[in-house]
């Protein structure tokens, strides 16, 4: 019997994701995907403050494990504060023309490219070391992370296009 890998997990954090976005909608993954945004730069600066202020050796600690738990609890609150009644989600809950083949290939994208900006990221809080040997056994783990400036920007350039798109359109 062989044991799951790395890139099997990998592989359905990315199907799980799309199925998510299909039950937010489109404007709700863009949410998502630029709180993300938010949340990488919020828990790289949390995590060095910490780690510079000797947080981390009192609490004993890992940077790893301080980033990665500042950034995935930070995108949980966040998702839950943009659920509720606030100006962005009034903003999410407007009209996204859920049935048209447009919007549905874009929710595919944003899915997509959310789970790989949120994969990428807890890669990248690893140490050097720590990534050396995840990518030893996840060869995906390692191919992301390669490509990981494409991660990072492909999803503005998305939603740069798609507003000049539905602009042009008149929408």
């Amino acid at each position: 019997m062989t044991i799951p890998t790395w890139d099997l997990f990998i592989m359905l954090f990315f199907l799980i994701a799309v199925a998510y976005g299909f039950l937010l909608g489109k404007n709700r993954i863009i949410l998502t995907l630029l709180t993300t945004y938010i949340m990488l730069a919020v828990a790289n600066e949390v995590g060095d403050s910490l780690l510079a202020a000797n947080f981390i050796l009192k609490s004993g600690s890992s940077t790893f494990v301080l980033k990665t738990s500042v950034f995935l609890i930070a995108i949980f609150l966040l998702a839950i504060l943009f659920s509720s009644r606030t100006a962005i989600a009034k903003y999410a809950a407007r009209e996204d023309e859920s049935t048209s083949m447009g919007s549905i290939v874009f929710t595919v994208i944003y899915s997509f490219l959310s789970a790989g900006l949120i994969i990428t990221s807890i890669i990248y809080f690893m140490t050097p070391e720590g990534r050396a040997e995840f990518f030893a056994q996840s060869h995906w783990a390692k191919v992301m992370m390669d490509l990981r400036i494409w991660w990072l920007i492909l999803p503005l350039f998305i939603i740069v296009f798609e507003n000049f798109k539905r602009k042009r359109n008149g929408e």
